[in-house]
């Protein structure tokens, strides 16, 4: 699969999937990650822990629905 090896080496910071059973779970996702990290990032405390363990070499910051209209980096 594309990409799958790329989440092998990958951490995930994400607010928690909103189904039951959700795509992530059905796809075994947690199993092949790095970390999975279930957080809110308006919890700047809980990111900065997050982000500091993780050593990230790359930090994605796109929004989710791509209007970039409002958002400031």
């Amino acid at each position: 699969m594309i990409g799958m090896e790329r989440l092998r080496k990958a951490n995930l910071y994400s607010l928690p999937a909103p189904t039951t059973p959700s795509l992530f779970e059905l796809g075994n996702v947690e199993d092949i990650l790095v970390e999975s990290v279930i957080g809110d990032v308006t919890d700047l405390e809980m990111l900065k822990r997050s982000l500091k363990k993780a050593n990230p070499e790359i930090v994605d910051v796109s929004p989710v629905d791509n209007d970039t209209s409002g958002v400031q980096f």
